[in-house]
């Protein structure tokens, strides 16, 4: 494989050529005509990595490919503003050695530059070297935990941010999808409003997240959850250093998604161009929800799914008849896939 200069096709193209997908992206909506649900598949994570890729991307498209092992979500948590400033998919991997899938999907794509998000910890020297090895350039955002990697992230893409969305990283039970519950949909505003996302723990701002902000040109953020997610604490930890705070909030997961849908512009369904259903409870949900940052930065509304249904708050911000293009995850199971796309009065 060698290096090329490319010409960088604008959003909208990137789509594979005729997919379903695509037509999804560009077709505009027909008030006499019921438009088409989507459906994408992946059984292991490493699968529904590469399935949004090649929804998403043409052969020989990107230019850059984000990798992150295939699991833990940590270094994963604030890829999605970075997925897409930089119209690269986010690909996992064993952490160990380069899966397969993973291969087969780089030598589609072809990049120039494969950006591990992590340390050697989460993904090996071994695959690193790998891919070095097949002519790839190799750099990595490796923090020292993923509140680190969430600020070099900010401070690489984003030297000059004057916004960004706060959202929490770590569990407060024994649930542990609360560490992710607010990151997947913090992760489709960041990537559709281009601000980063910072990371923090529930009661406290981390030293190295408080550091970044006094030393950056932050004015506003974007509080997701509730108080039980991000603490009141936080909250005036942040007003104290300067910085403006609003919270997109809802009393669920999937409400904190429908909020920070309508911070993008999206009210309701009938506003976007199209949905993205993606599945927000499971143990495994994570990795279809934190690889979305190039859908949504083409300005996809993503709302959750609850297992085999849809929170309440997906279901009114979907309504009756919005006739828009709906996109239902690889997770997002049977009966929620049906439920929204008979919401939005859409056929398939």
């Amino acid at each position: 494989m060698t290096s090329r200069s490319r010409s960088r096709a604008p959003a909208w193209r990137r789509a594979v050529p005729g997919a379903v997908l695509l037509i999804a992206l560009i077709a505009p909506a027909s008030p006499a005509h019921a438009e088409t649900t989507t459906r994408l598949s992946g059984d292991t994570n490493v699968e529904v990595a590469v399935s949004y890729s090649q929804a998403t991307f043409a052969d020989g498209a990107p230019s850059v490919v984000l990798l992150a092992r295939d699991d833990d979500f940590a270094d994963a948590l604030t890829s999605g503003s970075a997925q897409a400033v930089l119209d690269a998919p986010l690909l996992l991997t064993d952490s160990t050695v380069p899966s397969p899938e993973v291969l087969a999907e780089l030598d589609r794509l072809d990049p120039d530059e494969v950006r591990i998000m992590g340390g050697a910890a989460a993904v090996s020297a071994t695959v690193e070297t790998a891919l070095e090895g097949l002519g790839y350039t190799v750099t990595r955002y490796a923090g020292t935990d993923r509140v680190d990697t969430a600020v070099l992230v900010a401070e690489d893409l984003f030297p000059n941010a004057t916004a960004a969305i706060v959202t929490r990283a770590f569990a407060s039970s024994t649930d542990p999808t609360q560490a992710f519950a607010d990151a997947i949909a913090a992760g489709a505003y960041s990537a559709g409003s281009m601000t980063p996302v910072l990371l923090t723990d529930i009661g406290d701002l981390p030293e190295r997240t408080a550091d970044y902000i006094a030393g950056s040109a932050l004015e506003t953020a974007i509080i997701t959850g509730g108080a039980a997610a991000v603490s009141a604490s936080v909250e005036a930890e942040l007003t104290d250093a300067g910085v403006a705070t609003s919270r997109a909030a809802g009393p669920t997961r999937g409400g904190t998604a429908t909020a920070l849908a309508a911070e993008l512009g999206f009210a309701s369904a009938a506003d976007a161009p199209r949905v993205l259903l993606v599945e927000g409870t499971g143990a495994d949900a994570w990795a279809g929800g934190l690889t979305i940052g190039a859908q949504a930065g083409n300005g996809a509304a993503v709302v959750l799914s609850d297992m085999a249904s849809l929170f309440a708050e997906t279901e009114a911000f979907l309504g009756a008849g919005a006739d828009v293009p709906l996109i239902c995850g690889p997770r997002v199971s049977d009966s929620a896939c049906d439920a929204a796309s008979d919401a939005l009065g859409n056929e398939g």
